[in-house]
């Protein structure tokens, strides 16, 4: 449980904020509420109740209060469409200001729990959110770099105890994430996002932070790939990778829509289903369900959409591109791993120098929710096996043991 302790605390904001305050959603609210109108029979006064998932007790509960209560109204009522599931990425409207409020809840508890400073870094694409946490640790900077519909202070955990073993924790919301927007792609092809302009963003983000240092960069699924780019093309900025599930191997056009429809999540039911593909432990009940409705609000953002829609063959990595990776590179891949295919870890186990692979059974997709501890651990000890921009890692690296949740 302690690893979903932040989880817990989040969501507790986001009941305090939704109760007493006044959040924008990002698209038009319906008049009189985007929250729903129940009028009392007694006062006459107007009564504005989220409206939460349709599943669940308490909903069932509060849906069914609201109809007994509800006075005749001289205008029908229509109810709207379900989606079809077919079509990737739509959803119910109510998800549009769940993005927001977790964001912003996250984010104040990542600097409450990290004691970080939240900062914006200008860059040639875009205004970059970056996650700046002093360390204590003997070793230099580490830089995190999230998956897709993940952010920043999703590393909050793995954060709070890697900067007791680093100088220094930055951790840096992507293109398109958290509170970093998507820049303009007119003009661009397809009208999408150039998948380059991650790698170019974040290097001109480190220029900014540490001036004529490097760093290691730890990266989970998308993460993961923009660290072997920033390898190859900043290696002024690198001198070691940490890969948790990195995205990036070939994938045919078949692969990438079967990709893409994992992350198409159409209901509550598909949302556990994908939670529980992403973890190698399943969360608890409770948790899962919410975990599940804050997904749904993820990857309905259009920014998502379009990063998707931008995907080809031509984004991932060739071997002779592995081949070329010079520094001290590690490869975490839990044995639960449900996203990627298994082909991918094959591929970065043959054609990048000198990789250390760490393979434990009951990790998944995202180990730094799974147990955060014994990732940071690893870490560390990968960083001890190199010094500055060489070394090699230690055979001894490559069998761990694997720590069940508590």
């Amino acid at each position: 449980m302690q690893s979903y302790f932040p989880l817990i605390i989040v969501f507790f904001c986001l009941i305090v904020c939704t109760n007493g305050s006044t959040w924008k959603a990002q698209a038009k609210p319906s008049p009189p509420s985007r929250f729903g109108r129940v009028e009392s029979k007694m006062s006459g006064r107007i009564n504005y109740n989220i409206r939460f998932p349709e599943q669940g007790l308490v909903s069932s509960l509060k849906t069914k209060l609201r109809n007994r209560r509800r006075p005749q109204s001289p205008l029908p009522v229509t109810a709207s469409p379900t989606p079809p599931l077919e079509k990737a990425f739509e959803h119910p409207p109510f998800l549009n200001f769940i993005h927001p409020m977790v964001d912003s809840a996250t984010l104040l508890l990542a600097k409450l729990y990290t004691g970080g400073k939240s900062k914006i870094v200008p860059t040639s694409i875009a205004p970059m959110h970056v996650l700046d946490i002093p360390g204590s640790g003997t070793s230099g900077p580490i830089v995190l770099l999230h998956g897709v519909t993940s952010c920043a202070s999703d590393f909050t955990p793995l954060a709070s105890d890697l900067k007791k073993k680093y100088s220094r924790v930055i951790a840096i919301d992507l293109l398109g994430h958290g509170l970093t927007p998507l820049p303009d792609c007119e003009g661009e092809p397809r009208g999408l996002p150039n998948f380059n302009w991650m790698t170019k963003a974040v290097g001109e983000v480190l220029d900014s932070l540490i001036p004529g240092h490097k760093a290691l960069l730890l990266g989970n699924s998308m993460g993961g790939l923009v660290a072997m780019r920033m390898a190859l093309e900043r290696p002024d900025k690198v001198n070691g990778l940490f890969l948790i599930s990195p995205a990036g191997g070939p994938l045919d056009q078949k692969d990438i829509g079967r990709l893409s429809n994992i992350f198409n999540i159409g209901s509550q039911e598909e949302g556990k289903t994908f939670i529980k593909r992403m973890h190698g432990l399943e969360p608890p009940s409770g948790l899962l369900h919410l975990m599940a409705w804050v997904a749904r609000g993820r990857v309905a953002r259009e920014e998502v959409k379009q990063i998707f829609a931008s995907i080809t063959p031509e984004n991932f990595m060739t071997e002779n591109e592995c081949k070329a990776i010079s520094v001290p590179t590690a490869l975490f891949w839990g044995g639960e791993e449900k996203v990627l295919p298994s082909s991918h870890l094959d591929f970065f186990r043959s054609n990048i120098p000198n990789v250390a692979v760490c393979n434990p059974p009951c990790f998944g997709h995202v180990p730094q929710n799974d147990n955060w501890k014994y990732v940071s651990q690893r870490c560390a000890e990968f960083t001890k096996t190199y010094s500055g921009g060489g070394g090699e890692a230690i055979e001894g690296w490559l069998q761990p043991s694997c720590l069940e949740r508590k």
